[in-house]
């Protein structure tokens, strides 16, 4: 099923993405990850292959979304930052847990946090002329809150994004903010990129919920 907007570029890669599918609501995000599943894989690094994975989101998509946010800069550079530390703590929240420690205070708590940090940012800045940018990633931000759900977190990221996903409409449409069609397409498809890789990835090592206890 895809999106029911057009999708911003021709660029194949975005093909998984388009096919995600996001309301705010409250979120509760807790120290312990429920899922009692494990996984013995570990990579060449000595980490669990579950984390390596998640870091190369960070690596790829996480990055092309900041790059293409700083092209734009001000106020959505300075939403991206608080996205890249969001998955910096998840990312941490992902090794605790796998690891068979309780996450610290400032992981599981932080993430809940984080998110509605990034969608207060949106709130704050109104009258910005990036506003539309600010409240599309403000809108969906919060199915990166997969890691409480289960049994089924892969559908809770497509049903997260479904209600946000028109925001893209008003990015795409002309502005004052002197950003080409073609950076916002770009801009678009980055974070459809970003949100479709974390579906993904869920749906390949965490398909019942958060793996836990991994050795």
């Amino acid at each position: 099923t895809h999106i029911g907007f057009p999708q911003p570029t021709g660029d194949s890669r975005s093909t998984h993405a388009s096919t995600i599918l996001s309301s705010r609501g409250s979120l509760s995000i807790i120290n312990d990850p429920t899922s009692a599943s494990s996984d013995s894989t570990l990579s060449s690094s000595g980490l669990p292959v579950m984390v390596r994975a998640f870091e190369n989101i960070l690596t790829h998509q996480l990055s092309s979304y900041l790059k293409i946010s700083a092209v734009i800069g001000d106020l959505v550079l300075t939403q991206a930052q608080l996205v890249q530390h969001l998955f910096q703590i998840q990312r941490d929240f992902l090794l605790s847990s796998c690891r068979g420690r309780t996450p610290s205070a400032g992981s599981g708590p932080g993430q809940a946090a984080k998110i509605l940090q990034i969608q207060g940012f949106a709130d704050q800045h109104i009258k910005s002329a990036y506003y539309p940018h600010l409240l599309y990633v403000s809108d969906t931000v919060q199915a990166f809150g997969w890691v409480v759900i289960s049994p089924n977190p892969r559908k809770f990221i497509r049903t997260k994004y479904e209600n946000g996903h028109h925001r893209a409409k008003a990015v795409l449409k002309p502005s004052k903010t002197m950003v080409s069609n073609s950076i916002a397409k770009v801009w678009v498809d980055s974070w459809l990129d970003l949100i479709g890789e974390v579906e993904q990835y869920v749906g390949e090592f965490h398909p019942r919920g958060l793996k836990w206890n991994i050795h």
